[in-house]
């Protein structure tokens, strides 16, 4: 068998290939790093919300060689915060593009990777809108702009310094018993480790939105935070669901 090369954008092939691609037609895959790098994992596949699952269950780690190229482009695009690529030929010399698109929360830090790949002579497609926002231990909170678009912050209102009151008043419905399990509340006995759903937000027309909300516990300098990624989820039912929730001992 002929070895499989792995090269960067900067030493990228330049010639595509005519085969039909292996990952035609493949969406986006939203990866979470809100613990790091080391403990990356699979919330969103295409506009399928996944519960914190590994790396090589998501629709782009079906060819193999393309699996064993996603955890060093993650802690690549972790460390740089910077999009990065990845060209890999494949045994039948078919090229796969492989990119990573870091989503960077309010405090810079990337919590989310968007990654795709497909065939080197494919479109990139369009990237979807993905939020970050973090939650400090007295449970104030700031976002990245794509969040607050998601949340349909009303016009003025920068949503960073928000309580977790005010925070949930910006649903029109959410799993509140799930979400609220995140945080040091004097009714929550363990706080959970991390959590996913789905909410429902309203526009300035009256429409109705999905978002899918994916939230973990960290800490940082010895402080207890919640971080969380946002995307849309358009074209599910507009009914609130929690689809885990995983507690902690801490």
């Amino acid at each position: 068998m002929r070895p499989e090369t792995h090269t960067d954008a900067d030493s990228a092939p330049t010639q595509p290939g005519t085969a039909k691609s292996i990952a035609a037609r493949w969406n986006w895959v939203v990866i979470d790093t809100m613990d790091g790098p080391d403990q990356a994992t699979v919330v969103l596949d295409g506009d399928t919300p996944r519960e914190f699952s590994r790396l090589n269950r998501c629709s782009i780690a079906r060819v193999g060689s393309v699996a064993r190229m996603m955890d060093p482009l993650i802690h690549e695009v972790y460390d740089t915060g910077r999009t990065r690529d990845k060209y890999i030929t494949l045994t039948d010399d078919r090229v796969q593009h492989l990119i990573g698109v870091p989503v960077l929360g309010p405090a810079g830090v990337v919590q989310a990777i968007a990654m795709w790949c497909g065939n080197i002579s494919e479109p990139l497609p369009a990237i979807p809108v993905i939020g970050a926002a973090e939650w400090n231990g007295s449970g104030i909170v700031s976002a990245n702009p794509a969040a607050m678009f998601l949340l349909r912050t009303p016009a003025g209102d920068a949503l960073s310094g928000h309580t977790i009151p005010e925070t949930i008043a910006a649903f029109e419905s959410i799993d509140h018993h799930g979400f609220l399990s995140l945080f040091n509340l004097p009714t929550v006995d363990t706080p959970a480790d991390r959590w996913s759903g789905t909410a429902v937000t309203i526009d300035e027309y009256g429409e109705r939105h999905n978002v899918f909300i994916a939230a973990r516990a960290t800490r940082i300098d010895g402080e207890r935070r919640v971080r969380a990624v946002i995307a849309d989820a358009s074209g599910g039912n507009t009914t609130p669901n929690s689809t885990k929730t995983t507690n902690s001992p801490s």
